[in-house]
């Protein structure tokens, strides 16, 4: 459905349930600096991805800042569990789409005033164009966003460790 591998979603599942154990993978990236606030991250075997910053920012502006990564990070992973959600009860969906944003104080960054790091005011707008009552999308759009790994990892504490 919606050509997503249902079967191989269904298999990992069962897999997991056999053994619970199985169900923790674990993801990784390494960051080379380039120069400024320029660096090269290595996922897998994929061409780098760059992070910069705006000029505002003390960046050269030659590339999206993580903040911008985190973003479509989970604007991809909240849509990602829609469409599979959506898939698996039989919805057949011919569009898709997905805006996010959120306010980052930089008032708070600089410690010029006080307030937790961080950004505020996430939303997700979600456009489904589906023969589905809109009832059944608003359920399935609240479910995938409680459900996603992404947006739930943004309240994840972070372990540490600094090497030389």
């Amino acid at each position: 459905m919606n050509n997503i591998s249902l079967n191989a979603i269904n298999k990992l599942a069962e897999g997991i349930e056999k053994d619970i154990n199985s169900g923790v993978i674990k993801f990784n990236a390494h960051l080379d600096w380039e120069d400024g606030t320029k660096n090269n991250i290595t996922v897998r075997d994929f061409a780098p991805i760059v992070t910069d910053e705006p000029e505002f920012l003390g960046g050269t502006n030659k590339a999206p800042n993580p903040i911008e990564y985190l973003l479509s990070g989970a604007a991809a992973c909240f849509s990602t569990t829609f469409e599979i959600f959506a898939s698996q009860q039989d919805i057949k969906l011919e569009k898709v789409s997905t805006d996010i944003e959120a306010d980052l104080d930089l008032a708070i960054f600089f410690g010029i005033k006080d307030g937790e790091r961080g950004i505020t005011d996430l939303t997700i707008n979600l456009n489904v164009v589906s023969s589905a009552p809109i009832e059944k999308i608003e359920e399935i759009a609240n479910s995938a966003c409680s459900a996603s790994m992404v947006l739930n990892s943004l309240k994840a504490k972070v372990k540490l460790t600094v090497e030389r």
